[in-house]
């Protein structure tokens, strides 16, 4: 489950459905609010609620407590590319309060991109650039949180169970802990909230990542159609779109 902007900056969202098996839409909703999907899915019955063995989304709180409520079968998995991202948001803080007390250092210009990507994606510039900034002792800390990052991202990607991913990501906190950095400590908080969620995609390995493509092909149908006055027209015609592909 996950959603578009119908209209951008309205907060007017679409909810886009997807069979994670097939990668099939199943159905587009006009709202994300709770009370409107625990009706929707109440409607579609009690065999179909039970028949759902797995469940991703974001962490949007009407969509887990609909899940959760509903769903009782069901494994719940919050989507590692939005948790990952509050990760990234620790790297940019610490490295926009860098740039704050450190005016002069031209190093840390336009570094936000090569910090967030995957170490084995930069370019021979972007290594070169890393290595000259990481010997400067006044971002040490930022050194510290990218690693941190990198290696979390690594645990991400091992073929490992559930248990032992608890242990590995447990280890993490703690040497997350001893940085004393507040952004860090705050999505210490933050994964220790969610860690169950976190850990069934090491279960399950699924993620809302395969809706992104749908996603933009439903956004092009939306700019192709000049923006639709009517939602029931708007979602009739992505469904006939999807059927056909």
């Amino acid at each position: 489950m996950d959603e578009i902007a119908l209209k951008k900056g309205k907060g007017d969202y679409v909810v886009v459905l997807v069979d994670l098996d097939t990668h099939q839409v199943i159905d587009l909703l006009p709202s994300r609010l709770k009370d409107f999907l625990i009706e929707y899915f109440t409607k579609k019955g009690k065999a179909f609620c039970e028949q759902i063995e797995v469940f991703c989304s974001d962490m949007w709180t009407a969509y887990l407590e609909t899940a959760k409520e509903l769903f009782v079968n069901a494994t719940i998995v919050v989507d590692r590319f939005h948790y990952f991202s509050y990760l990234q948001d620790v790297i940019d803080k610490t490295r926009k309060k860098l740039r704050k007390s450190n005016p002069k250092q031209d190093l840390l210009k336009k570094t936000k991109w090569t910090l967030f990507k995957n170490p084995a994606d930069l370019s021979k510039k972007e290594n070169q650039k890393l290595i000259e900034l990481w010997v400067i002792p006044e971002f040490k800390e930022l050194k510290e949180i990218y690693d941190l990052k990198n290696e979390f991202r690594a645990i991400l990607q091992k073929q490992i169970d559930k248990s032992q991913a608890a242990i590995l990501l447990d280890e993490w906190v703690e040497k997350a802990k001893a940085i004393a950095n507040n952004s860090m400590n705050t999505f210490i908080e933050f994964y220790q909230k969610w860690s169950e969620y976190i850990l069934n995609y090491f279960t399950h390995r699924v993620s809302t990542s395969l809706i992104e493509g749908i996603n933009n092909k439903i956004k092009l149908i939306k700019r192709r159609g000049f923006g639709f006055a009517s939602f029931t027209n708007f979602r009739r015609i992505v469904l006939i779109e999807f059927l056909q592909s």
